[in-house]
């Protein structure tokens, strides 16, 4: 990924990057004007004002305004929405507003912004350079094990006519599995969804024998279910950002952060 230490500092994928003529994204961090309180999130933490004037700086490095914005409740669930102009602000100004039930949304509608909220789960922004097509995506171990990436994918191919070997994905930074230990019914459920193939555990096979916990990786079950959608594995970028080990920059749900950054793009 590409660091910018700007007033608003953000990272950016590589390989979207090459795309910067035609689609805009970044992904927060918890920094901002010398504060390490810089949320995205409407969850009370702090106050809205504060919130709305932190999304609007975000908006406008997208190039965007805040009320170009589009957020999603992101229930952990496996619903995906289609987004146009009649959803264009939703959940920017207020939490009441973001789409219900909704983890994943999809767009070929210029000037909008989708944004993923996240604080351990994994953000995937996603882009067809071909029918340009953009996807923001929030995939927790429940979602994860509701193949809500993949979800995404269908939704892009169904509604836009996207070919799975054109997209280009972007693995955010969530919690790693150096940190991310699960129970084995997480486990299981994870292992089910993404199949028998994936190295979904950093755990050697006697650590997992004797009934020490899963350390998960979601950023390699999300890898897998994009794979099996017919995505290149050249295509998907991996941040390889812990969010626990790295909580000086991200939120971690984990340490205790009740602040949420989040995954941003917008079509040009």
């Amino acid at each position: 990924m590409i660091y910018s230490d700007t007033p608003v500092p953000h990272f950016r994928f590589e390989h979207l990057s090459r795309y910067a003529d035609r689609v805009s994204h970044l992904v927060s961090t918890r920094l901002g004007q010398c504060r390490s309180d810089f949320t995205v999130g409407l969850n009370g933490y702090r106050a809205a004002d504060e919130v709305l004037a932190n999304r609007e700086q975000l908006a406008h490095v997208l190039g965007i305004e805040l009320r170009d914005l589009v957020f999603a409740q992101q229930v952990h669930g496996h619903t995906v929405a289609i987004i146009g102009e009649q959803q264009r602000g939703l959940g920017a100004f207020e939490r009441s507003t973001a789409l219900s039930s909704t983890d994943a949304l999809v767009t070929a509608t210029s000037g909008i912004g989708l944004v993923a909220l996240a604080a351990d789960c994994v953000p995937l922004l996603i882009y067809d350079p071909i029918r340009h097509v953009a996807a923001s995506v929030h995939s927790g171990w429940r979602g994860t094990a509701a193949r809500i990436a993949q979800r995404a994918v269908a939704a892009m191919v169904e509604h836009h006519g996207c070919s799975p070997a054109d997209l280009l994905v972007g693995i955010g930074p969530s919690i790693g599995s150096c940190c991310y230990e699960v129970g084995h019914d997480v486990a299981q459920q994870v292992q089910q969804a993404v199949g028998a193939d994936g190295q979904l555990f950093s755990n050697n096979i006697v650590e997992l024998a004797r009934g020490d916990k899963p350390h998960l990786n979601l950023w390699e079950a999300n890898r897998q279910l994009l794979l099996q959608m017919g995505v290149n594995a050249q295509n998907i970028e991996v941040a390889g950002l812990c969010t626990r080990c790295n909580s000086n920059r991200f939120f971690s749900a984990r340490t205790g952060d009740e602040g949420r950054f989040g995954a941003f793009i917008a079509l040009k």
